[in-house]
Formats: structure tokens, C-alpha cells, sequence
């Protein structure tokens, strides 16, 4: 019989189950209607006296009243309220959202204007042109002159409207930028731009940092303003393109819009693009107008992409979470509606808002004014005192009517009262009273006579009774007991407790349920309606009885099994049902088949023979249950040795209790190999028994491989990486020792061979470099020899003349002793001061001797000077190589960390010589200071042996004025000897200037050798010889140096950089620019 019912029924029972709703919905308020009387009992005091019962019967009905009335005229004042606060919020969103479109639609008006405009186009034009004109570093000019050195403080920089760098693009600067800066300034716009058609931001109001760069290959390219460039470049005349406000990078994330046109002269050719940066204050100041906001009010603007507009008056974006709409308002204005809605806002409480959607350049933005339900119904505070005092006065009254009507009714029914008590406490032997009363009081008393009768018989019957209700409410299983019209009549305790138990779970299915309620209920409260019919038939029919079936209670499951119970003569007395909770057994039955779906699973015996596996293990495996039947763990399962010998086998483990975890590799069919991340555990059952091995684990194969593919990759991107660092490490440690042919001769990686050149390339020109300076150290210190070498052989020569006529002067002194005896007082004056004067003469010319000296010296001072100046030129340019290499390393991330290290080690390395040619810079620099002090002076002493000489003429006029008698007297021979004198005294002037002069020659000599010892520390390829047979570098006076034509042109590899280098012919000049 239970098989032909299971076969039966299942479409019953799933239609008993599934539609819970209708159930909810349909059969609920019957099961309601049915049980008056025991709800009106719960809610009311069942104890309390009709003294009591019947004022507050009269006192509630009358508090019923009162409410309804109270609150059909709060309902209708709020309903008002309501209809006028929404008129007000709508009103005022329609008139803002009005405003902001006019505004909008104004710029695009103004934009079309200035497209237009004979001087936009002129401007753009010739901005044009003239950017081309800056040559290839025109972004780093201009930024350098109108954002990085401009005078004015960050957000003033339009005030410049010259840098006065006296070229084109500053000329056409000046004549346009007052115009659009009045545009800028009176539409309150954040910028405006003029962009030439390959992306070129050519012209910016405000200088930013998006100024002078490229919308296309820069990196503002993903910004808004080159979203808008590349709309409105393609598009027609009078046509614009609109970017919405979002955070815009290069102002400093500063929310901002942009709206662009393209500009066209009047022959129709595209120049460019005109775009204007908008700022959101505009519309904020029209959102956050106070009128008609109040306290709590508000207005903002949502974009469709729901990016803020405006700036809420109080903290609230208007964004919600994860990119949704913040409120119901916002989502319904994007979607075109226009109303009014009410919700609740986190922090704000609850709120009414008006909405409607803006057409802003073609874009629905919502917007929003949303004000707090508090402020908007304060004006229903005093009527619901009102209505509160009224309530009171009428509760009091009728109160005091119901005392005193119940009063006339309770004396009669106490004494009812009384006879029932004494019946419930088993008295059945007193008559009730009162039966011969006409009202209801005497109605209630004869009743009560019959009932006590009646009493009197269930007393034999009640022995029987309580014995089988002991026997019910002591069972174990969980029991239900209805009567032959399927209403339940009692519960066993243990139903009793799942019903408790599980009250939420009931409650979620059948709303309105109780566990307390249920006796009393139809069976086919549980039953959906559109089946109850069926069910009934179902079990009314005994052939279908006992009935089992399964169904679901929330997350909890049941099997019921239904039962008739029949008389003596078998007529149907009732039901029983028996539930049993299967939730436990249900659970464990999902997790086994999660664990099957999701994970391999393989069997084995203690002895470890396989038994069987899941479909996951043998598709891991590529075998059939066939091909591993027969198989023990050790043929399916490759185990560590080593890991075995230490801690053991691992099913010797296994019989030991023990559960082994781990990555297990598994051969498969193909012979490639499977990896398994699990654990081998024995089930034990509940005498501690092991019965079998399970294993259990997740196939990490691919993900091994994939580990392994990704470590091969990276160890050939190391070694690739330590060849570079290494063959770089050596070229750099060779150019420290001052080795200036080093060459990396190993090639490198595809993404390492263009450092590999540019280092040889930097390694090439630097020798080049230095064999120049060399070559001039070399042909100074040859001059300098020569010159050395003659003033010596002069020297020399004149100090033997010096001696000749020293020895003639002394033999005339002795010949014209004895004549001049007379006169020897007054020659021997005359002489002293004429001597005086001769030398006097003599020292001014060794003096200017010494100054033309000093003045080569200082010469030589400056040419070294320049030769300071090239090295640290060539310092600066292998430190900007150096920087170029780490911004390079820094973009490649992990894998250009190294090369970010060598290339730190070059700047440093460069800074270093770039010192050290400054520190011989300044004391050159001081020396020739020393050396311009020393010319200074030796022309003041020159100016003091002037005003000597013209002293001593003087004395020297008095003097032979005395010696004139004396000379004639001698004249003959004192006119030879004073010739002699003479001439020995300028023979040994002269000597006195050669040795001099032989002096700084030797000076001159020593520095050029030192320059050339300096140089020799750096290895250039050319040996002491060849360097002097190399072709000799001319220094001029015009500060041209020439260098033979035949140096190589070498290609550019870092930025250009002006410096303090001698100037070069054009084939020097172009190889130093493009260094």
C-alpha cells in the first residue's frame, strides 16, 4: 500500500509545497476568521471581573473612536501638507534646472562665438605656426618660460603676458592673451584652450600643467580635455562636443567639464580646436541659493555617469556606492522621470525630494532637492496636541459612565461566579442559582445546572482519560492529533518544542503562526489552497493511509507520516501525524555531493587496494574505474622516499591512525603527471575501528605549471639582467680609472642593446673630448718652450754684454780719475741723480713688461677655465643620461630595479667630475683674481715711478746747472764715460727684463705640463707621440676654437643643453649639440 501511494501522490505534495506565497495570501485570512473567540481570549485578561471587563470594553471603544477620528483629520492635515511641500519642490527644482540649462546653453552660444571670431582664428593660426618656429623643444621652452620660471605665484601665471624671450610665439602671446583672459575672467571659466589639430595645447589662459603638452601621445592623453579634443576635432563646423565633470589630474583633481569646438579660417581648412575648462561653482551657486531651501533643504546635480556637478550645501555627494544611484530620486531622474519621492538617507533621516532630469549638451543629468520630512510636516505638532487633549477629556468621561453601569450587572453574575467556582473544584452537589431570572443572567445560570449535570457523568470517564493523555504527552516521537474533520486537537510536548523551536522558520512560510495557536486550526492551515481539496480526498480514503511525506520548513526538513484512527466498528474517530526532523541527515547528504562535485576522492582498503574514486579523479587520472581496479595507493600515488624513511610509508601511517597531508604527485595515462593537494585520513567508526582510507583533494596541476612556466621566465630575464649590470659595471669601473676607450663589446637582450650602444656611443664622444683638450695642452706647452728656451739664450747674451762694459766703465773711471778731480763732487751728484732717473725710466718699463705678463697669464687662466667648462659640459650630459636611464629603469618596474641602481652610480660618478671641474673652475677663478689684483698694483707703482722721474729731472736740471763749469772742464772724457754708463746700465736693465721674462715663460711651461699630466690619467687610444703628432686645435682671440672637419658627427642621445663651451665650426658644433 505505501508503494502504490508514493507512486501516487508526489504531485499532490508538490503542489502542498511549492507555492508558499499563495498560501500566504489565500489561506491565512480564513484560518484567522475561523478562530475568533481564542484570539479575543488571548488579547484580553480571561481573570478579570465584568466590573473591570465592562468599563474597559466602553472605555476601549470609545479610545477606538476617538483615534479614528483623531486620525482621519491628521491624515487629511498631512495629506495637505504633503501636496503643498511637493508644489514648493517642484516649483523650485523646475526653475533652477531652467537656470542651469540657460547657463549652459549660454556658453555653448559664447563658444560658437569665439570659434567664429576673425581674432580667435588669427590667434590660432599664428600660435601655430610660431610653436613650430620654437624648433623640437618647444613644450620645454614655453613651460620653462610661462609656468616654471614665471615670476607670478601658482594661480596668477596669466598676469605674465610677455617672458620676453624676444621670439614668435611671445609675440603673438602678447597681443592675444589680454583678450581671452578677459573672456576667461568674465565668463568664469577655470581655463581656455587652443589645441592645433596633431594634439599640441599651444595656448592656456592659466599656464598649467596641462599647457604645452601633447593630448595625444602625452601623458594627459586619457584626461577630459583630450577626451573633448578628440570628439570635436572631427566634427563639423558650428558642431561642439561636451566632457562631463569628473576629477581632472592635472589641475590638481580638481573637478572640472570641458566643452570644445573646432575652429575653421574663412577658406573652410580645420586650424584646431577651441576648448573651454568649466568650472562647477556656477551651477553650485545656483543649486545652493538659500531661498526657499530652509533648513534642511538641499540641491544637487548628479552627471548620467553619476560623477558629481555641483557641491551638495550639506555632506552628501550624490554618488552612491560602487557607481548606483544614491536614492530612488536620483535613478528616476536619469531615466527621464519627473517627480517626487521619500526615503531615508543614512545620517540625514528621512526625506522628501523633488526630481527631474536636465538636458545639458545633449546629456541627462539628474537633478535633485530633497528637504527633511521633519521641517516639512513641523506644522502638524500642534494638531496632534489638540487632538491629544480632546482624546483624554472624552476617555475620561465615558469611563466614569461604564463604572457605574457595570456595576448594576456584576451582583447577579458573582453569585454566578461563585456556583462555577465551586464546580470546578469538583462540588457538584449544590443547584446553581438564579435559573428562573428572564435574562441573559438566568439564561447563563441554567446553562450552568446543565453542565454541572453533565459533569457529574465525565467524572467516571475522566480516569480514562488521563490515563491516555499520560501515555501521549510522554512519547518521545512528535505527535499531532486532529479530528475526523482534520482540525487539530492537541500536541504532544515534542511537537510542542519543534514547533517553538523552529518558530521562525513557520512563521517565514505561513505568516500569522503560532505553536500556542495551532490546536484548534484547520490541517489546512499548512495546506497550499489550490490543493487542499486533493488532500483531503487524499486522506479520507483509507486505502492511502498510513501517507508519508517529505516537505520543507525554511532550512530545516520533516517527513510526515499521516495515520486514521478508527473506531470498534470502524468509523473514522481522527488523525495522527507523526513528524520527524530529517534536517541533520539531509545536510550530511549535500555536503557528501559538494564534496564529490568539487574535489577528487579515491577509496582504499587498510592494505591499501584501491576500491573506487569519483569522476573527478578518474578524468584526472585519464583511466576508467576498470583500469585502476586491481591497483594499490602505492601503483596510483608516487610518494616521497626520502619524507618515507623519516617519518615512514604512508598507509603503514594510515593503519597507525594517523591522517597524512599534502602535495601527492600521480602518473597519468599519457605518462605526464598530475599533482593533488589533499590528505589520506581513515574512517573510523564508532567502536575506534578503522574500516577503509579515504582520500580527498584539489588537482593543482595546472596551477604547478603554470608556477614553473613563470619561474623559467624569470631566471632568463635575470641572467639577462646580471650581463647588463655586469658587462655595465665594468665599462663604468674602466671609465673611472680614466679609460676612455672602454666598449661593450657583448650583445646584449633586445630591450638592453640600445643602452649597450648608448653607453659606447657616451664612452666614443668623451674620448673625442679629451683628445682635443689634450692636443692643446700639448701645443701650449710646445710654445711655451720656445719661448722659454729664446728668452734663456737672450738672458745670457745680454748679461755677457752687461760684464763687457761693466769692465770698459771701469777702466775709463780709472783714465779720467785724475782729470775729474775737480769736478768730483758735482759729477759724482750729477751721476747719482741721473742713475735715479734711468732707473726710475727703467723700472716703469719692467713694469708694463710685468703687466703684458699678467695679462697672458690671466689669458691662460681663461682658456683653462673653458677647458674646466667642457668637462663639467660633459659631466652634466652623463649625469642627464643617467637620469634619462633611471626614468627608463623606473617605468620598467621590478625588472629595471638593477639597471636603476648602475645608473645612480653614473650620476654619482658624473656629479663627482662635474665637482671636481668646478673646484679647479674656482681657483682658476681665484688665481686670475689674485693675478688682476697683482696688475692693478703694478700699475699704481708704474704711475709713483712717473711722478719719481719727473722729481729726479728736476734735481737732476739743478744739479748740472753746478756741474757745468766741472764738465766743460772734463767734457771729453766724462762724455765717453757717461755713454759707457749708459749703456751698461740699459744692458743690465734688459737683463733684469729677460730674466723675467724667462721666468714666466718656465711658469707657463709648468701649468701646460701639468694640464697634460691631468689629461694623461684619461686613456683615449693614442699614444704620448701621437697625441703630439695630432692636429694642433687653434685658440684665437675671437674664443672660436677649430678642430679638424674630419671629427665624426655623432647622433643625438640625450636632450640638448646650452653651456659656456668655446664655439665650434659646424661639424663640432652639431655633434656637441646633439651630446
Amino acid at each position: 500500500m505505501n508503494e502504490a501511494t508514493d507512486r501516487c501522490c508526489p504531485p499532490v505534495w508538490q503542489a502542498w509545497h511549492i507555492p508558499v506565497r499563495d498560501m500566504a495570501e489565500e489561506s491565512v485570512p480564513q484560518q484567522i476568521s475561523r478562530l475568533p473567540d481564542q484570539e479575543t481570549q488571548m488579547r484580553l485578561p480571561i481573570n478579570a471581573n465584568i466590573s473591570f471587563r465592562l468599563p474597559a470594553l466602553i472605555l476601549f471603544m470609545v479610545m477606538l473612536s476617538v483615534g479614528i477620528a483623531s486620525v482621519i483629520a491628521y491624515v487629511q492635515q498631512r495629506n495637505t501638507s504633503r501636496v503643498a511641500a511637493e508644489n514648493l519642490l517642484q516649483a523650485l527644482v523646475a526653475e533652477r534646472g531652467n537656470e542651469i540649462e540657460n547657463m549652459m546653453q549660454n556658453t555653448v552660444r559664447n563658444l560658437s562665438i569665439m570659434a567664429a571670431r576673425k581674432s580667435t582664428i588669427s590667434a590660432l593660426d599664428n600660435f601655430i605656426w610660431s610653436w613650430g618656429d620654437l624648433g623640437e623643444k618647444q613644450a620645454e621652452i614655453l613651460q620653462n618660460l610661462y609656468s616654471d620660471d614665471n615670476p607670478n605665484p601658482e594661480g596668477a601665471k596669466d598676469l605674465l603676458n610677455s617672458a620676453g624671450d624676444n621670439s614668435a610665439w611671445t609675440s603673438v602671446h602678447e597681443n592675444v592673451h589680454p583678450e581671452f583672459r578677459a573672456v576667461q575672467r568674465f565668463f568664469g571659466y577655470y581655463d581656455l584652450f587652443l589645441i592645433d589639430p596633431r594634439g599640441n595645447v599651444v595656448y592656456s589662459v592659466f599656464k598649467g600643467r596641462d599647457f604645452a603638452t601633447n593630448l595625444v601621445s602625452g601623458s594627459g592623453k586619457t584626461t577630459g580635455l583630450a577626451n573633448v579634443f578628440r570628439a570635436a576635432l572631427d566634427l563639423p563646423e558650428g558642431a561642439y562636443a561636451f566632457e562631463t565633470y569628473r576629477p581632472y589630474e592635472p589641475d590638481n583633481n580638481r573637478r572640472a567639464a570641458f566643452v570644445a569646438q573646432p575652429v575653421f579660417n574663412a577658406a573652410g581648412t580645420r586650424l584646431g580646436v577651441l576648448a573651454y575648462e568649466l568650472n562647477p561653482d556656477h551651477i553650485t551657486s545656483i543649486t545652493n541659493n538659500p531661498a526657499g531651501l530652509g533648513e534642511t533643504g538641499q540641491v544637487y546635480v548628479v552627471s548620467a555617469d553619476l560623477q558629481p556637478v555641483s557641491t551638495p550645501r550639506f555632506e552628501h555627494s550624490g554618488v552612491g556606492a560602487d557607481g548606483q544611484a544614491p536614492n530612488q530620486a536620483v535613478a528616476l531622474a536619469l531615466q527621464g522621470q519627473t517627480g517626487v519621492a521619500d526615503y531615508a538617507e543614512t545620517g540625514n533621516g528621512e526625506q522628501l525630494a523633488a526630481f527631474r532630469p536636465l538636458d545639458v549638451f545633449g546629456q541627462r543629468w539628474a537633478m535633485v532637492f530633497e528637504k527633511g520630512k521633519s521641517e516639512v510636516f513641523a506644522t502638524l505638532t500642534s494638531l496632534k496636541m489638540w487632538l491629544l487633549g480632546g482624546a483624554v477629556l472624552l476617555i475620561l468621561v465615558f469611563s466614569a459612565l461604564g463604572i457605574v453601569f457595570a456595576h448594576s450587572l456584576t451582583r447577579p453574575l458573582n453569585r454566578a461566579a461563585g456556583s462555577m467556582s465551586k464546580i470546578a473544584e469538583g462540588a457538584y452537589d449544590d443547584e446553581i442559582a438564579d435559573q428562573d431570572r428572564a435574562d441573559e443572567i438566568g439564561l447563563i445560570s441554567r446553562t450552568l445546572e446543565k453542565i454541572r449535570l453533565r459533569l457529574v457523568r465525565g467524572a467516571k470517564e475522566e480516569f480514562e482519560n488521563k490515563f491516555n493523555s499520560v501515555a501521549f504527552a510522554q512519547s518521545d516521537a512528535s505527535i499531532m492529533m486532529a479530528d475526523k474533520d482534520m482540525n487539530i486537537t492537541s500536541l504532544n510536548p515534542s511537537l510542542q518544542r519543534i514547533l517553538t523551536d523552529k518558530q521562525d522558520s513557520f512563521e517565514q512560510m505561513y505568516p500569522g503562526f503560532s505553536p500556542q495557536s495551532v490546536v484548534g486550526t484547520s490541517m489546512d492551515f499548512f495546506h497550499p489552497p489550490a490543493a487542499r481539496e486533493k488532500i483531503r480526498d487524499l486522506i479520507r480514503d483509507p486505502e492511502n493511509l498510513p501517507y508519508k511525506a517529505n516537505i520543507s520548513i525554511g532550512d530545516s526538513r520533516f517527513t510526515l507520516i499521516i495515520s486514521m484512527v478508527q473506531d470498534d466498528d470502524g468509523t473514522p474517530m481522527g488523525y495522527v501525524i507523526e513528524w520527524d526532523d530529517v534536517t541533520a541527515e539531509f545536510l550530511n547528504n549535500a555536503v557528501l555531493a559538494a564534496i564529490d562535485a568539487n574535489q577528487v576522492k579515491a577509496e582504499f582498503t587498510m592494505d591499501g587496494a584501491f576500491i573506487s574514486s569519483n569522476e573527478k579523479f578518474t578524468s584526472m587520472m585519464g583511466k576508467t574505474q576498470d583500469d585502476l581496479t586491481g591497483l594499490r595507493g602505492t601503483d596510483v600515488f608516487r610518494f616521497d622516499e626520502k619524507l618515507a624513511e623519516d617519518r615512514g610509508a604512508v598507509f603503514d601511517r594510515l593503519k597507525r591512525g594517523e591522517s597524512v597531508f599534502g602535495r601527492f604527485e600521480l602518473p597519468r595515462a599519457d605518462g605526464s603527471i598530475a599533482i593533488v593537494d589533499g590528505g589520506f585520513s581513515p574512517v573510523i567508526d564508532a567502536q575506534g575501528k578503522a574500516l577503509r582510507i579515504l582520500m580527498l583533494g584539489n588537482d593543482v596541476t595546472d596551477a604547478k605549471l603554470a608556477i614553473d612556466a613563470a619561474d623559467a621566465r624569470r631566471r632568463e630575464m635575470e641572467i639577462a639582467q646580471n650581463l647588463v649590470v655586469d658587462q655595465l659595471r665594468q665599462g663604468l669601473g674602466r671609465l673611472s680609472d680614466g679609460d676612455l676607450t672602454v666598449q661593450i663589446d657583448t650583445e646584449f637582450s633586445a630591450e638592453y642593446e640600445q643602452l649597450r650602444q648608448d653607453f659606447n656611443t657616451a664612452s666614443n664622444r668623451l674620448a673625442q673630448a679629451m683628445h682635443g683638450v689634450v692636443e692643446n695642452a700639448d701645443h701650449i706647452r710646445g710654445e711655451a718652450s720656445e719661448i722659454a728656451s729664446a728668452a734663456e739664450d737672450l738672458s745670457s747674451r745680454t748679461e755677457r754684454q752687461a760684464a763687457t762694459l761693466e769692465e770698459t766703465a771701469s777702466a775709463l773711471d780709472e783714465l779720467t780719475s785724475s782729470v775729474s778731480s775737480a769736478a768730483d763732487g758735482a759729477a759724482h751728484a750729477n751721476r747719482i741723480v741721473q742713475q735715479a732717473r734711468e732707473n726710475a725710466e727703467s723700472s716703469g718699463g719692467v713694469v708694463r713688461e710685468a703687466v703684458e705678463a699678467m695679462s697672458e697669464i690671466e689669458e691662460s687662466s681663461k682658456q683653462i677655465s673653458k677647458i674646466t667648462g667642457v668637462i663639467d659640459d660633459i659631466a652634466f650630459q652623463t649625469n642627464l643620461l643617467a637620469l634619462n636611464a633611471g626614468v627608463e629603469a623606473a617605468r620598467a618596474g621590478e625588472a629595471g630595479r638593477g639597471f636603476a641602481v648602475v645608473a645612480s652610480e653614473v650620476r654619482a660618478l658624473a656629479q663627482r667630475s662635474s665637482d671636481a671641474a668646478r673646484e679647479i673652475n674656482e681657483l682658476i677663478s681665484a688665481s686670475g683674481g689674485q693675478v688682476k689684483r697683482g696688475v692693478d698694483l703694478v700699475d699704481q707703482a708704474g704711475v709713483a715711478l712717473v711722478d719719481i722721474v719727473e722729481t729726479v729731472s728736476e734735481i737732476n736740471a739743478k744739479v748740472s746747472e753746478i756741474a757745468i763749469s766741472a764738465r766743460e772742464q772734463s767734457s771729453g772724457l766724462a762724455e765717453i764715460n757717461e755713454a759707457v754708463n749708459q749703456l751698461d746700465q740699459v744692458t743690465q736693465q734688459n737683463a733684469a727684463m729677460f730674466e723675467q721674462t724667462t721666468a714666466a715663460s718656465h711658469a707657463l711651461t709648468r701649468e701646460a705640463e701639468a694640464l697634460t699630466q691631468t689629461m694623461g690619467q684619461f686613456d683615449i687610444g693614442q699614444s704620448a707621440g701621437e697625441a703630439n703628432q695630432a692636429e694642433i686645435i687653434d685658440l684665437p682671440d675671437s674664443g672660436q676654437a677649430k678642430t679638424s672637419s674630419s671629427m665624426p658627427q655623432n647622433t643625438a642621445i640625450a636632450p640638448q643643453k646650452s653651456s659656456a663651451v668655446p664655439k665650434q665650426d659646424e661639424d663640432i658644433e652639431d655633434g656637441w649639440d646633439d651630446f
